[in-house]
């Protein structure tokens, strides 16, 4: 009995975690896209995939990798994927037609200030 308490335990932690760690990346994901003139569309992400680092530093550290669909006019939809560590996202690709978009947050760890995100590249161009 006490065991499947502490399972329970567990997983209500387990689910709150998740669930608040969503909230929060969907909140980034909608400043970054306001900040690059791009619409969050469906005002929902999804996660798709967790990357875990066999090095050891890291290891304590997985990147979750969370999908979701944007706009620049309302009229056309693109995918993005934003990569999460520690609850912060760290990376933004937009999957554009002509490109890749990638987006960094160069704020460092624990910094309350307003991200330096701005488009670094794109891929294809000449």
């Amino acid at each position: 009995m006490k065991t499947l308490l502490v399972l329970l335990v567990i997983v209500v932690a387990l689910w709150y975690y998740f669930s608040r760690m969503r909230e929060q990346v969907t909140s980034r994901a909608r400043i970054i896209c306001k900040q690059n003139g791009m619409q969050l569309l469906d005002q929902t992400l999804s996660l798709k995939q967790l990357h875990l680092s066999a090095s050891f530093p890291d290891i304590a550290n997985p990147v979750f990798e969370y999908h979701f669909e944007i706009s620049y006019d309302g009229m056309d939809r693109y995918r993005a994927s934003a990569f999460v560590r520690n609850q912060r996202i760290i990376q933004v690709i937009i999957f554009h037609p002509e490109g890749n978009i990638i987006i960094h947050d160069r704020r460092r760890p624990g910094e309350n200030s307003p991200p330096d995100i701005e488009p670094e590249k794109m891929i294809g161009e000449a």
